[in-house]
């Protein structure tokens, strides 16, 4: 039997950041929901001192098998099946003073996980994390199955963005299975954008509150100035602090996400690990890649 305090599933992709103007850069590497959520948790104690176990189910090339030592470096534990292809993002800024407005272009779309090739049959965890990219990627069986072990946690990305051709951005649908997959969800994630697609509203805050009539228990909400948390009737608000700098901003939504998910296994109350997420995310948004320091001291 292999046992997780937390475990997260998702492809890893070959990302190339392009960030526009007077001082253009460009640099390529690891990414991924999986590659960005992973680490805060990873990093988090338990009371009895031992860090949070943490895994990631990924799917990539065998060309681009470097790619997880990072995992293991930090104790993550890493189960990987092989596509052809590393699934290859773009992710350009055109604005270096707006961190929000992005074009996202995939150039290979992911393939497809399966429920008995690429998930270990024998695999538990306290929750698990759907960080999806792709519509398509991640089947409902899987998330069936994950529901009937433990707590789900799902990023609406992976489910409301499609891929519309290789190079061309990609778009934000409505989401079909919308009402068969929320009921297995304890922990949804989502943005102002996706929230408003859902529902309609732009209010963020009615926003939630008509997102909880679909039985969802914790909804967080990432917008620019920070992350909200609906919890037992509730909204608590938190907000970014510092100077937010672009080259940070790739796997923002992810590291709320992941450390959110970390801090609630640890014991935190929705406030307070929503509050920690915002205050780890902004550290995070200081350079670029994931979040490497201490979760504890935050």
């Amino acid at each position: 039997m292999k046992k997780f305090n937390l475990v997260i599933v998702g492809s890893m992709t070959h990302d190339k950041i392009c960030i526009l103007g007077r001082n253009s850069k460009q640099w390529e590497g690891p990414g991924g929901g999986v590659y960005y959520s992973a680490f805060p948790p990873a990093g988090m104690e338990l009371p009895t001192g031992k860090r949070l176990k943490v895994s990631v189910i990924t799917k990539l090339a065998k060309v681009d098998s470097y790619f997880l030592k990072e995992f293991r470096d930090e104790g993550i534990q890493v189960f990987s099946s092989w596509s052809k292809e590393t699934t290859k993002m773009e992710n350009i800024y055109p604005d270096p003073q707006n961190p929000d407005k992005r074009i996202a272009r995939c150039i290979v779309p992911p393939t497809p996980f399966d429920l008995l090739q690429d998930i270990p049959a024998d695999i538990e965890a306290k929750v698990f994390h759907i960080s999806a990219l792709v519509k398509g990627e991640i089947p409902i069986e899987i998330i069936k199955e994950f529901s009937r072990k433990g707590i789900v946690s799902l990023d609406v990305q992976g489910f409301m963005r499609s891929f519309q051709g290789k190079g061309k951005e990609m778009k934000m649908d409505t989401w079909e299975e919308k009402n068969e997959i929320l009921p297995l969800v304890d922990i949804l994630k989502l943005d102002r954008v996706e929230a408003e697609i859902l529902t309609g509203e732009k209010d963020p805050k009615k926003a939630l509150r008509i997102l909880a009539f679909s039985g969802v228990k914790e909804i967080v909400l990432t917008h620019r100035k920070g992350a909200m948390v609906y919890a037992q009737g509730e909204i608590y608000p938190a907000f970014f602090t510092g100077e937010i700098k672009i080259k940070g901003r790739n796997g923002r939504g992810d590291t709320i996400a992941g450390d959110y998910d970390g801090q609630r296994i640890l014991g935190k109350s929705p406030e307070d690990a929503c509050r920690h997420a915002a205050a780890l995310c902004s550290l995070k948004m200081k350079s670029k890649g994931p979040f490497k320091g201490d979760p504890n001291k935050i």
